[in-house]
């Protein structure tokens, strides 16, 4: 009686704690992203590993490779490096390489691009291409907030991200740790009550 008790109660807990993770190289094999378009839902957490000086920047459709005022931003990343974005809806998210070049070369994103109609991902790089003789950067003002939370990782290292935001992977598995402890403590007190 206790025992069924005690897990419907931390069950919310442990199956709240996962979410997705998809991994996303950058740099390998050129300036490209692969996968290089994805669909995901709220939760799901984006790991891009980089490969060498990259960046992983929010951008809009209509500006490809002009950095959203605002917008998420992983800094100029080197190889090891990862920087996990979480989703926190399924609208389109829209992301380049600000290394010069780069997003002029198809170095470009997406995250529930619509796969069809004039926002597509394959009108959204041809885009990017299409920006190749003009290359400005300065940022472009959104009216939309963001749809991701950026956190940062070091593989190769154990120093602490510069970014402000939490690790995902800290929340994930602390999440995840303490509904474990709860359950193997929950299970225990059961079988001895």
């Amino acid at each position: 009686m206790h025992f069924a008790s005690a897990l419907a109660t931390i069950l919310p807990f442990v199956a709240a704690s996962y979410a997705v993770h998809v991994n996303v190289t950058a740099g390998v094999g050129g300036p490209v992203y692969n996968p290089s378009n994805i669909t995901a839902a709220a939760g799901d957490v984006i790991d891009f590993h980089f490969t060498g000086p990259q960046t992983a920047t929010q951008v809009t459709f209509a500006a490809p490779c002009t950095p959203v005022v605002g917008g998420f931003n992983s800094g100029t990343e080197a190889n090891g490096t990862v920087y996990s974005l979480t989703v926190n809806d399924t609208k389109p998210i829209w992301i380049s390489c600000q290394i010069p070049g780069h997003c002029q070369a198809g170095m470009v994103f997406s995250v529930n691009a619509p796969l069809t109609g004039n926002m597509t991902y394959a009108k959204f790089l041809a885009a990017a291409k299409a920006t190749a003789s003009n290359t400005t950067t300065t940022g472009s003002p959104s009216s939309a907030t963001s749809s991701g939370s950026p956190s940062k990782s070091t593989t190769t290292s154990s120093k602490s991200s510069a970014n402000t935001q939490a690790s995902v992977f800290t929340f994930t598995t602390a999440s995840f740790g303490i509904a474990s402890t709860l359950l193997v403590t929950v299970l225990s007190s059961a079988f001895l009550s």
